[in-house]
């Protein structure tokens, strides 16, 4: 089989990305300096296309209305929550084994990224909604048709050298109809006053948010909370089958201890740097500015790579190589080198619960279970909203451990 870490899409869209308007200047950006310089200024702001797109939420807004909304979701991420959130995690991993138990038994083969964005929507669902989903619901596509849907519009869009396809317009309306049904569907059930959606009703309730605006809040959290951990699962497990001594030394790890793993972090950071969740992001200088690099002229706009960054030589050997061994110890690298979850003032307000879900999932599954590609075909990665696996990673599972 056939694997390189290197996404040519990515290449070619950062090579080839040209500015909407002809007269305002588009900045590639791959340097933490000013890339640190961007996300920390005020000046700079999230532009409003894809607000326009995928619903006004915290993930893609800016000013007065986001400053609310973070305020109104932060009590629901914090620390001292944890307890609860550890409750959940163990609740959708426990749904997950289950499955993979049945498959391992009955020669099953399964869909490796569909499997943890089930796993994953069902955490969401519970998280931020107070819903329970059965681990084997059948969200999960509405979610995938969604995410496709708004990342082909959103890049067709910004393609101004070739006419809009009108055939990814039917299908954001599509996808767009189905995520519209489950919202509502979600919006009618009657969530804890303690949980996300349970604060965004009191606030609209109160007269901070409108129902529109609480609807595209839980719109924002599909995209924010589903894909981007379950696609860094399946990525992690992809790099592994790839590198097997990594394996079979983390697999080792988990033999000793599941609670400290240091060599199994190291293998999800390193993941997340090859295969970062949000690849690409883009902010607009309101008005004349310096931000510490020369003189901007009004809306300038900056394309910032995170997949790039990420791969930077002058901060990264050998950057497309798969090494945890970069994260081990104390880092000694830029604060923005590696940034997964942004940074400044739109750092990913659910980073800490993200990152416990994954490594929570893998020191579950790791060392009990292996995965077992069933197609002998190349896999690379695709350019989206996420980064996906280019062909469907179909799988078998081998248990290697009681369960």
């Amino acid at each position: 089989m056939s694997f390189s870490t290197h996404c040519i899409q990515c290449d070619e869209y950062f090579e080839s990305r040209l500015p909407m308007d002809a007269s305002i200047p588009l900045m590639k950006i791959k340097d933490p300096d000013r890339i640190q310089a961007i996300l920390h200024s005020t000046r700079a702001v999230r532009p409003q296309l894809m607000s326009k797109i995928a619903g006004e939420s915290m993930v893609w807004i800016d000013g007065p209305d986001w400053l609310v909304r973070r305020r109104i979701a932060q009590g629901s991420f914090q620390p001292r929550n944890e307890p609860f959130h550890v409750e959940i995690v163990d609740q959708v991993v426990s749904g997950l084994l289950e499955r993979l138990e049945t498959a391992a038994e009955e020669g099953e083969v399964i869909g490796l990224t569909e499997e943890f964005l089930r796993m994953t929507t069902r955490f969401l669902y519970r998280f931020a909604f107070d819903i329970d989903l059965p681990a084997d619901h059948d969200k999960a596509p509405i979610v995938s048709a969604y995410f496709d849907a708004v990342s082909q519009l959103g890049f067709s869009i910004l393609d101004v050298e070739k006419p809009l396809d009108l055939s990814v317009h039917q299908l954001v309306r599509t996808s767009l109809k189905a995520m519209d049904r489950e919202i509502d569907l979600i919006m009618d059930s009657d969530p804890d006053p303690g949980s996300l959606l349970g604060r965004m009703i009191e606030a609209c309730d109160a007269g901070e948010l409108t129902d529109r605006q609480v609807k595209d809040e839980v719109r924002g959290l599909f995209i924010a909370g589903t894909e981007t951990t379950s696609l860094t699962l399946a990525w992690f497990i992809i790099l592994l089958d790839e590198n097997r001594s990594w394996r079979d030394r983390i697999e080792a790890e988990l033999a000793v201890s599941r609670e400290v793993t240091p060599l199994l972090d190291a293998g999800l950071h390193e993941t997340m740097r090859l295969f970062p969740a949000v690849p690409f992001m883009t902010r607009i200088v309101e008005g004349v500015a310096d931000l510490g690099f020369g003189p901007l002229e009004e809306n300038t706009e900056f394309m910032i790579s995170v997949y790039h960054t990420h791969r930077n030589p002058e901060h990264w050997d050998d950057p497309h190589a798969f090494d945890p061994g970069r994260f081990l110890g104390e880092p000694d690298r830029h604060r923005y080198a590696w940034m997964p979850f942004g940074g400044g003032r739109h750092t990913c307000i659910g980073n800490r619960v993200a990152r416990m879900e994954a490594r929570d999932t893998l020191r579950a599954i790791m060392g009990r279970y292996r995965f077992h590609r069933v197609e002998d075909t190349t896999v690379g990665a695709r350019l989206g909203i996420t980064l996906k696996p280019t062909i469907p990673i179909n799988v078998t599972v081998e248990r290697i451990q009681p369960a």
